[in-house]
């Protein structure tokens, strides 16, 4: 590939990818392309069909409401920490149950049992880093039988959601760090890592 050609090539696969609504990743074609040793995954919109906020958002009667704030905190228009307490403080006096009911209607995307199952068999290390909530998350990395899995924890006292959210605040710059901590711990250079999820903030 012509180094001139990069950016024409790289514009002209964004709108193919686009306009058939798949990815396409462009790499150097040498040995490291071949030698991947750990995928992190985002969870919503990737592992899964949904954005569990929205769905615990419906839930507890303000759906279109946490639906937008969601939207634009995924596009990149708003601070996510800011949007994330907002949102959350909306599902304040939930039951805890409501985890368990999401977990229960989880659509996991086409392929996605299939092809952790190819990664796990070839050795890969596989991660889910969300900003979404650690009692769902549990549940999708035992179900997909991935190696670490980190995301925002809910307040609960007495079976009763706070509004709150407590200790560290899973966004981008988190997700990066996460990255990077668990290829660390693993022996893995950062060239041999992929990390795959929708949004800006991906």
């Amino acid at each position: 590939l012509d180094p001139t050609k990069y950016d024409e090539l790289s514009s002209g696969l964004l709108t193919i990818s686009k306009a058939n609504e798949t990815d396409i990743s462009l790499q150097p074609n040498n040995l490291i392309r071949s030698v991947r040793r750990l995928i992190v995954f985002d969870m919503d919109s990737t592992l899964i069909q949904q954005e569990c906020i929205n769905e615990m958002a419906r839930h507890a009667g303000v759906y279109d409401e946490v639906k937008e704030i969601t939207k634009r905190a995924m596009n990149g228009e708003l601070d996510f920490e800011l949007c994330l307490r907002k949102r959350v403080r909306m599902l304040k006096g939930q039951t805890e149950a409501i985890f368990g009911e999401i977990v229960s209607n989880l659509v996991y995307s086409d392929g996605a049992h299939f092809l952790c199952g190819v990664l796990k068999k070839l050795g890969y290390k596989m991660a889910v880093i969300s900003g979404g909530f650690t009692d769902i998350i549990k549940h999708v990395k035992d179900e997909l039988s991935l190696d670490y899995a980190f995301a925002n924890q809910l307040e609960v006292v007495d079976g009763i959601l706070t509004g709150e959210v407590t200790g560290m605040i899973v966004d981008s710059k988190k997700k990066e760090e996460l990255l990077s901590q668990i290829a660390k711990d693993e022996g893995i250079p950062l060239p041999q890592v992929i990390a795959i999820g929708d949004g800006e903030r991906e």
